[in-house]
């Protein structure tokens, strides 16, 4: 679940008006309809600004040479269509089907090859639910991309696929985020995620972990972050505790540590996700409308 920031609140129950616990075919009609929500208010309202501007270019710009990358978040297709644009093959992970669907439309839109899978079992129970993932049919892509149900989380047979193919190059995860019904997912409840920052560490601690089994030697790992610009000694030492924790354990090494001003959506060009910190600690001011690439190297 990639391409997004929004507001998260505490794990619990969900009910229905009456203060019951919901029934399992409302509980699945939240989840959709919040997945779809999420999909459009960050398609519409963040990424395509994002995309005008250049940003995603300016992402995909960090990968040169690289041929093979896998995307952990998908989010509305904007960072999958930049990587495509720029020669890569990109097979791209996110858990909600919505964003998929979306992505799909925009990349055969642009005249890109895209495959989806579904794969995705939902088991509600009590007002949660558990998500199983069936194995991955689908064969390793000779160009285009290929969109997967999954989550890096939550989805052993996800990472079995991702083990068995061990044909990428660099793994990236743009502006990672979440919303508020997936905390009703007991796996997530499970981790004690009770906010974006929270979500944020642990998606890129399982990120490092499996660029550091996956990827070959000088294989790349890039995430880029929306926050507070490494431009004071402070700011410059949190990013660097940040990166040591996610690279404590393996052999990766910063190569780079970049950031360019971007502008946020006005609150009257219609709905879009909120920006939340980057990172445990941070705050998120008006004025820090930074986007922060690091961009680690396996040696």
């Amino acid at each position: 679940m990639n391409d997004s920031k929004r507001e998260a609140v505490e794990p619990g129950h969900a009910t229905s008006e009456s203060g019951e616990p919901a029934t399992s075919g409302a509980l699945v009609d939240r989840l959709t309809q919040a997945r779809a929500q999420y999909a459009r208010e960050w398609g519409t309202g963040n990424a395509q600004q994002f995309g005008t501007q250049g940003h995603y270019d300016w992402m995909a710009g960090f990968l040169r040479g690289r041929n093979n990358v896998l995307e952990i978040g998908t989010g509305s297709g904007s960072g999958t269509l930049a990587l495509l644009a720029a020669g890569h093959t990109v097979v791209s992970i996110d858990e909600n089907p919505e964003c998929l669907k979306l992505a799909r439309q925009k990349l055969n839109t642009a005249g890109h090859a895209a495959t989806y899978e579904s794969r995705e079992i939902i088991e509600p129970d009590q007002g949660t639910y558990r998500v199983r993932y069936r194995k991955s049919a689908s064969a390793f892509p000779a160009a285009g991309a290929l969109l997967l149900e999954g989550d890096v989380l939550n989805d052993p047979a996800l990472i079995e696929w991702i083990d068995a193919h061990r044909q990428f190059d660099a793994i990236a995860c743009w502006l990672m985020g979440t919303y508020f019904e997936r905390t009703r997912n007991t796996a997530i409840a499970e981790l004690a995620i009770a906010n974006p920052g929270d979500y944020r560490l642990r998606v890129h601690r399982a990120l490092s972990e499996m660029a550091s089994r996956i990827l070959p030697r000088g294989g790349v790992l890039h995430l880029v972050d929306r926050g507070a610009p490494p431009d004071s000694e402070l700011a410059i030492q949190q990013h660097r505790n940040y990166q040591a924790f996610l690279t404590a354990g393996t052999t990766f090494t910063v190569v780079s540590m970049d950031y360019v001003r971007y502008d946020e959506p006005r609150a009257d060009a219609g709905p879009a996700i909120k920006l939340t910190p980057s990172s445990p600690g941070q705050n998120a001011e008006p004025a820090d409308t930074t986007f922060i690439s690091v961009l680690f190297q396996k040696t």
